[in-house]
């Protein structure tokens, strides 16, 4: 195998190279071409090798550079480079996996993926997963090759092996090579490699030195393995996915670009916007080639040529610039002339004799020379089938049927004695992401090709065929059903799903209701019922609302390495101003996607639910105060389910006040000064500790409660009365009076505009504001007249207060210490685990203020476990946070039967003295050690 490089203009020389991976071997010499297509080139500015990324010197012809995705590198590191063309990248990839986009944005010090050149001052895309960049006008070439993140199959558990997922570029400078470990990182260029599992950085030609499995680096233990989760292909088995692909392929090349009064070919306007970027001096001119349906914007390529120059030099830039680096002479360039024809141009004819720069444009299409379209070769590749090679080449004819191919390909793939009526062939095409569909057994393959070739060149060499099982082998499907009415029986939610589904009730069953949450989780046997059920839930309505519908992975523990403790990670994207939503991309993208969930998304009943047959996890509780709560309250919900009947949460502060991080030691909000990675490697050192909890109980008469209650029984011991009582879960405070008001009127302010309350410094400004207009003000003085406090069967004699605090922690109002430190008047030290709560007393708003300076401390009243309060007005109140007022009344506070189980932050940082696995660096000092992760 050789590559083309330019010297001195015209002249070419063969420069033979050794390659590391025999897939490059075998994707060259299916493509019948080298690859790269190296140019010698002067640079004018300092320019750094993409191989060994040392400078390139010299004062002319420093190197060597590819016409198609510009790598740039050395004379002496020619035959070492083991980086394929992104022309023919795609072709290396064995399970195409798409990409998940983010919005578009703006990155500093990066590079995009598909040109290599930077992404400064220029819109670019990131993948959420997988930290792929590209350029926006560069995304349609962007190779889909994101990590596999559910890889689970049953007939290969027994040996099933994580190989590295590795990434090109947009590396630390100070990262170093996993194998030599010298610096591989470089911010001049891009450059080396980093796998998107373990973190781990080496050299390109570095990489084939290093073990070929993975061991998921220092985060293995919290990290959900791929190769234990299975998500059903749920598109692919949609009765209407094959509609919309056949009705994607048969659109025709001039379809709506018709002019309406004459009936005569017009240029479209909308091609026409971006030409003012385009620089070019009166000897240049322009030309847009097409490659298929002139409608689409980018199967259209502006060119830059020369007056002088001939179509044949046209045809080499187009080929260029749509990333082919097939042999010219296999295509031509075509120009229309009407709706039906077209005129082949001749190589030696010179484009400007027929385009000027206020004339309207011709439309000339790229063409491939017709072969014989009787026969040809088509590739087969493995889908879910444990087969040796990327793929394999099978000879077919017009006339041979999917049924044919199917049995050329068994074969071919050491499987002989499997059934073909097993098995089914699939059409990818990889233009624009991943889209699949199944074909009939008597379509064929190679007829099907040839369609698409006349529609466009790049997405026929774009297309493949995956042979899959009919069924694929992954167990029963769960799919989550949610926003049905709140509430219901069992058996009216089981009369709604079957409503919906209608004859495909029959395949379904309905494990388990939440009526509380109005989701329902419904199992399904298979895939393709599954897609059927998946359609009807998503087009249908209950009550004038769209049911929120979807597909949950399975997860297999047996797999799971010794020692594992997976992360549920849950994200308030809401909260931090937008902190939210970076920190679940940074999740994603440093773990497995299917173990984090934004809660905006179903709430925190979607991952619990996912992880219930985990026996041992950790949660990770992204949000406030509120948000922790929220999930607290859920998980008591859904304990049933799950085996691990009591997992550890830890917090990431995102909120305002954040009084509960800070008591485990997570800090009072994060500020990003920390990165994800160390944030996990916190966690899986932090240790255990039990947090009270505590039921708040609300009635306008007296009620008689249990000195002690469940969860359950707080929500269900007085069901069938008709004034019962409002119940609420408290974690941190129960606050009344002044401390109350002022936090209902931040409230109510940020109901009016929730869009004002992003930053913390705004919200604690607000609540200044507050308080200084209620001490201007006043308060009632009535406070001790109106309310009657009842500890342990003792009634508390009340001083002159404005408000009452019921504390569980030891942090209150954003941290600060009401109860104060320990003192020698009769009363324990508080703790969270120790089965009571402290009362506090506030005296006004000038009290409070000396309360969060640190001068004072709260009046202390009492502590105890059993609460009982008598409101003889209607009053201010305020439960973790979330305030309103409560009329006259009683108010009953008992501690929940069962502790929460948190996790605390080491305060000493420990060094993390856990072997590493056997594909990760072995440690050589605390540099080295810094260097597995990225910084995010």
């Amino acid at each position: 195998m050789s590559f083309s490089a330019h010297e001195n203009g015209d002249s070419r020389h063969s420069m033979p190279r050794c390659l590391s991976d025999t897939r490059l071997d075998e994707a060259f010499s299916a493509h019948g071409q080298s690859g790269h297509r190296f140019v010698r080139k002067t640079f004018t500015r300092p320019t750094y090798c993409h191989h060994c990324t040392d400078m390139l010197w010299g004062f002319t012809n420093q190197g060597l550079i590819c016409e198609v995705c510009n790598f740039v590198n050395h004379d002496r590191c020619m035959q070492l480079v083991t980086t394929p063309c992104i022309s023919i990248a795609t072709s290396l990839v064995k399970e195409p996996i798409a990409h998940s986009w983010s919005g578009p944005s703006f990155f500093r010090r990066r590079f995009c993926c598909v040109c290599r050149k930077r992404l400064e001052d220029h819109v670019a895309f990131r993948c959420q997963v997988c930290d792929y960049f590209v350029h926006e006008e560069c995304k349609e070439f962007s190779v889909s090759d994101c990590k596999k993140c559910a890889s689970y199959v049953p007939h290969m558990q027994n040996s099933v092996r994580q190989a590295h997922h590795w990434r090109e570029g947009n590396i630390p400078p100070s990262a170093k090579c996993a194998h030599c470990k010298r610096t591989c990182g470089s911010v001049e260029c891009l450059t080396s490699v980093k796998c998107s599992w373990c973190g781990q950085a080496a050299h390109s030609s570095c990489q084939f030195m290093l073990p070929k499995e993975c061991g998921f680096g220092y985060l293995h233990k919290l990290l959900l393995p791929p190769y234990a989760v299975s998500m059903p292909n749920v598109t692919l088995w949609s009765s209407c996915s094959e509609s919309r692909c056949k009705s994607a392929t048969s659109r025709g090349m001039l379809k709506g670009v018709v002019d309406s009064d004459d009936g005569i070919v017009s240029d479209d306007p909308l091609h026409n916007t971006d030409m003012s970027s385009l620089s070019f001096d009166a000897d240049e001119t322009y030309l847009k080639i097409y490659d298929g349906d002139i409608t689409d914007p980018k199967l259209c390529k502006n060119i830059v040529i020369p007056r002088t120059a001939q179509v044949s030099n046209v045809l080499e830039e187009a080929l260029k610039k749509f990333h082919i680096t097939d042999d010219p002479s296999n295509y031509y360039l075509a120009r229309a002339v009407d709706e039906e024809n077209e005129r082949v141009l001749d190589p030696e004819e010179k484009p400007h004799q027929f385009t000027g720069r206020n004339s309207s444009k011709p439309l000339i299409f790229l063409r491939m020379k017709s072969a014989d379209r009787r026969k040809g070769y088509i590739r087969v590749y493995p889908g879910m089938i444990n087969a040796a090679g990327t793929f394999k080449i099978i000879p077919v004819t017009a006339q041979t049927t999917v049924t044919e191919v199917i049995s050329a390909a068994l074969e071919k793939f050491g499987l002989k004695d499997a059934n073909e009526n097993d098995f089914s062939l699939t059409e990818v095409h990889l233009t624009q992401g991943v889209h699949e569909r199944r074909m009939e057994h008597n379509d064929c393959p190679w007829k099907s090709l040839m369609d698409i070739r006349k529609k466009s060149v790049r997405k026929m060499k774009l297309t493949r065929f995956y042979l899959r099982r009919n069924l694929e082998p992954l167990g029963s499907v769960c799919i989550c059903v949610g926003s049905l009415p709140v509430g219901l029986d069992t058996s009216k939610y089981k009369t709604l799903i079957g409503d919906v589904l209608g004859e495909t009730m029959e395949f379904c069953e309905v494990k388990s209701v939440f009526s509380s949450y109005g989701m329902v989780f419904v199992f399904f046997p298979a895939a393709d019922t599954a897609a059927d059920a998946v359609n009807k839930f998503k087009s249908s309505t209950v009550d004038n609302k769209e049911l929120f519908v979807r597909v949950l992975p399975s997860i297999h523990p047996g797999l799971f390495p010794p020692g594992s403790q997976p992360l549920l990670v849950l994200v308030n994207s809401k909260s931090g101003g937008g902190q939210g939503a970076d920190m679940l991309a940074a999740f994603q993208r440093l773990l497995n996607p299917y173990q984090v969930y934004s809660l905006l998304e179903g709430g925190p009943l979607l991952g619990f639910y996912a992880f219930r047959s985990i026996p041992d996890f950790r949660v990770l509780i992204c949000g406030g105060d509120g948000t922790v709560g929220w999930v607290l309250s859920c998980l008591d919900d859904v304990v049933q389910e799950m085996k691990c009947k009591l997992p550890a949460s830890a917090v990431l502060p995102l909120g305002t006040g954040n009084d509960l991080s800070r008591v485990l030691h997570w800090g009072g909000g994060y500020s990003g000064g920390e990165s994800p990675v160390s944030l996990l490697m916190a966690i899986d050192q932090a240790h255990e500790v039990f947090l009270d909890r505590w039921c708040v109980m609300f009635d306008s008469a007296d009620t008689n409660v249990p000195e002690t209650m469940s969860n359950d029984s707080a929500l269900g011991s007085m069901g069938g009365r008709e004034d019962d009582p409002s119940i609420f879960t408290m974690n941190n405070y129960f606050g009344i009076g002044i401390g109350a008001e002022l936090c209902l009127d931040f409230h109510l302010q940020r109901e009016e505009a929730p869009d004002k309350f992003h930053s913390r410094l705004h919200n604690k400004g607000v609540y200044f504001r507050a308080g200084i207009k209620k001490m201007v003000k006043g308060y009632s003085r009535t406070f001790t007249q109106e309310v009657e406090i009842e500890i342990d069967g003792k009634k508390l004699d009340l001083p002159t207060l404005e408000g009452i605090v019921i504390l569980n922690i030891g942090s209150w109002g954003a941290g600060t210490d009401a109860w104060g430190p320990d003192k020698e008047d009769g009363h324990a030290s508080a703790c969270h685990c120790d089965g009571l709560v402290e009362v506090v007393g506030l005296q006004g708003v000038m009290h409070l203020g000396q309360i969060q300076s640190g001068i004072r401390t709260g009046i202390r009243l009492a502590q105890g476990a059993q609460i009982n309060i008598k409101l003889k007005s209607e009053m201010p109140v305020q439960i973790d946070g979330e305030p309103w007022m409560q009329p006259p009344g009683n108010v009953i506070v008992r501690p929940i039967l069962t502790q929460a189980l948190m996790l605390s932050k080491r305060k000493v940082k420990v060094k993390n003295k856990r072997r590493p696995t056997s594909s990760s660096r072995p440690p050589a000092s605390p540099s080295a050690t810094r260097t597995i992760f990225y910084d995010d």
